[in-house]
């Protein structure tokens, strides 16, 4: 009896250390498979970044066309060149620390009154950049500018680690004069431009401004004409920018409508650029577009002008017929003005300011006409007059 006892001791003993050891090892092989699951996991969604699909191009007109047959791909198509003007990116990090300099950028003008230009740009130092290919030496394929500067402190790197990510397509742009109506209207151009070449909605395109330059009045052109905008140096809490599509701006000296291109007929989509800016505006530009030669509006282009809200230039612009000013950015607003109407740039001696608005005044079909004034008072203002009585028998016979 003892001995039976003892054997089936023995044996639930035994049975209890096997179901102990097969619960200890179903634990641990169950916490491997998890394990494998959740890293394999982060791998493929990692990875799962990484994909992208070239983009569809709109190829019409000038210079889109020739932008499509100017291409240079580099790093597995991660990168790629057009026409040696701008680039675009996928799959790119941005290191905000590795950017260095004295000012962040958005501070009250007051604040920063009188401080060196180059306060407002930006060092880029190696690991700014990185992106998902090994690099080689492309940068002599790399547009002259600010872009060599931005892209020789690039990197490389495997799989994104962890980062804030930027899912929406973003434009970075490197201003130049960030208060000159001129400077200004040629930057927003060329980045809508850039929205109907890659076929983006300009609402649904986020800005990054490279630069550090302080707030000014003309910044809300750029959050009503697209999504929003950033500036580089306000990204600084954040130590890596998961960027699924990046599109690098060309400098404002290579805008299709600035005077380097020497343009008399619109380049693509400018029209529709025109009517976009309006339209945020809630301006109706197709109201009286038919000269009236019984109610002529004249509006004579004074310093206080630049200062009133956007909106309210925009308006003034859009029902003038006869635009009278001297040499100067707020010409710009020619652009704005309905077909047909007149422009009078007044120039002072010696008179040999550039082509400027004559050339913007020609892509807008507008009628140009220099008016050569003297230094004395009284002989100006009859200039003047002889100069606008002169436009106003053309434009209405």
């Amino acid at each position: 009896m003892l001995l039976n006892r003892r054997c089936r001791q023995y044996l639930f003993y035994t049975i209890f250390i096997i179901l102990c050891w097969y619960w200890f090892l179903n634990i641990q092989i169950t916490s491997i498979n998890l394990s494998f699951k959740i890293t394999n996991k982060t791998i493929l969604q990692n990875k799962s970044l990484l994909l992208f699909n070239e983009p569809i191009l709109n190829c019409s007109g000038d210079p889109l066309e020739q932008w499509c047959q100017n291409q240079i791909k580099l790093c597995n198509s991660s990168l790629i060149v057009y026409n040696k003007l701008f680039i675009i990116t996928h799959s790119i990090i941005l290191q905000p620390e590795f950017a260095k300099g004295k000012r962040l950028g958005g501070e009250n003008i007051q604040d920063v009154l009188n401080q060196p230009e180059e306060d407002e740009y930006f060092h880029f130092q190696k690991e700014f950049i990185k992106l998902p290919c090994d690099i080689q030496e492309f940068h002599d394929r790399i547009p002259d500018g600010h872009l060599s500067n931005i892209f020789s402190s690039i990197s490389s790197y495997r799989l994104p680690q962890k980062t804030h990510t930027i899912y929406e397509t973003t434009i970075a742009v490197n201003r130049q004069d960030y208060v000159n109506v001129y400077h200004t209207i040629t930057d927003v151009y060329t980045v809508y431009l850039l929205c109907c070449f890659f076929q983006r909605n300009p609402k649904s395109v986020r800005i990054l401004f490279l630069d550090a330059h302080p707030k000014g009045n003309l910044d809300i052109l750029w959050s009503q004409m697209f999504h929003s905008y950033t500036r580089l140096g306000h990204l600084k809490n954040l130590s890596s920018i998961f960027y699924h599509e990046l599109i690098w701006s060309q400098p404002q000296s290579k805008s299709e409508i600035d005077i380097t291109k020497y343009r008399r007929i619109a380049p693509s989509f400018f029209f529709e650029f025109r009517q976009h800016i309006l339209k945020q505006f809630n301006i109706n530009y197709k109201i009286n577009e038919k000269l009236n030669c019984q109610s002529l509006n004249l509006f004579f282009l004074i310093n206080h002008f630049e200062g009133l809200a956007i909106k309210e230039q925009l308006n003034t612009i859009i029902q003038t017929d006869i635009f009278i000013g001297m040499h100067g950015a707020g010409l710009t607003h020619v652009l704005f003005m309905k077909a047909n109407r007149t422009l009078i740039e007044l120039i002072p001696p010696p008179g040999n300011a550039g082509m400027h608005y004559d050339l913007m005044a020609s892509i807008n079909n507008i009628n140009y006409y220099r008016c050569l004034i003297t230094t004395e008072s009284t002989m100006t203002t009859q200039r003047i007059f002889d100069c606008i009585n002169r436009k106003i028998s053309q434009m209405c016979p």
